[in-house]
């Protein structure tokens, strides 16, 4: 418990110094916008807010435009509602990349949140939607053999929600009266891991745990800031634990089995396994967001 606390501690003082730089002072109200005003479509969080699939030519999986948020945007179009997307994900992000860098997509004291922040700040007086997609990098370490698991998703799900809480604050403080946001819980792809066989999860009920408890926590965050939640696990049937026979797998619980329709964790090398969403995972991710947003969220 010491241990935990003094960590704690530590994020607090070091989110002091970061809420110092991002300026959470708020912004003034904006002017109503006009009926012919774009709406944006901001897209944070990590690879699967940037579409990540595995493919045959590349040694790693790459972000492509067959994502959630390419469908959302197609689906939205058909009922006559034009989205301008940007997105700045970042593959294995983390919360604490999100704020502080040192990932793989911002140099130099860059950062994915203060991208989002000056773009916030340039459209005060626009529509927009924000879609979060962040929390899963967070514990997927403490999900592998070896690790004391229960402890590891204790220790960093503290650092989450302290995390998360920052980014929101931030966001929330840049953004104008217009933008909606939408926070998204995460599937469970490791439910599927012994049938794909990727060999370094931990036993599938430590995981159940550790999903669900992280899980938890995102929904408790936002539920603080007042903002809807895209039930992915619901899209995914996560536990569902009805007893289904899968070719080639035999009898498998819907919701192992929803995994492995929706991802490539089902899949022989070289595309599996793999814990991104296929093109039809990516589109269930989308209407759970279209199943989130509340009435209206696109008129004045």
């Amino acid at each position: 418990m010491k241990l935990q606390r003094g960590r704690a501690k530590r994020a607090v003082l070091a989110l002091g110094v970061a809420a110092a730089a991002f300026g959470l002072a708020g912004v003034g109200a904006a002017a109503p916008a006009g009926a012919d005003t774009p709406i944006f479509y901001l897209a944070l969080g990590a690879s699967d807010s940037l579409g990540v699939q595995p493919s045959t030519i590349t040694a790693s999986p790459q972000p492509t435009d067959h994502g959630y948020a390419n469908d959302l945007v197609a689906d939205e179009a058909q009922h006559g509602v034009t989205l301008a997307l940007t997105q700045y994900g970042c593959p294995g992000e983390t919360t604490s990349t999100m704020i502080y860098g040192s990932d793989r997509c911002y140099l130099n004291g860059d950062t994915q949140l203060t991208e989002a922040v000056n773009f916030l700040r340039g459209h005060t007086a626009d529509h927009g939607l924000v879609t979060i997609d962040i929390g899963f990098n967070d514990i997927h370490p403490c999900l592998r053999l070896g690790v004391s698991s229960a402890t590891c998703v204790a220790r960093r799900l503290v650092t989450l929600q302290a995390q998360l809480t920052f980014i929101l604050t931030a966001l929330k403080s840049a953004a104008g009266p217009y933008v909606t946001f939408v926070g998204l819980n995460h599937f469970n792809p490791l439910l599927a891991a012994s049938v794909g066989g990727m060999r370094d999860a931990v036993s599938r009920a430590m995981c159940v745990r550790g999903m669900n408890r992280m899980n938890d926590t995102l929904s408790d965050v936002y539920s603080r800031f007042s903002m809807p939640v895209a039930l992915t696990t619901k899209a995914f049937l996560q536990g569902d634990s009805t007893v289904v026979m899968v070719p080639g797998f035999g009898a498998l619980t819907a919701g192992v089995a929803m995994v492995c329709e929706l991802t490539y964790m089902c899949l022989p090398a070289p595309l599996g396994p793999n814990i991104h969403p296929n093109d039809a995972g990516y589109q269930a991710i989308a209407d759970s967001i279209v199943q989130a947003l509340p009435p209206g969220w696109n008129t004045a």
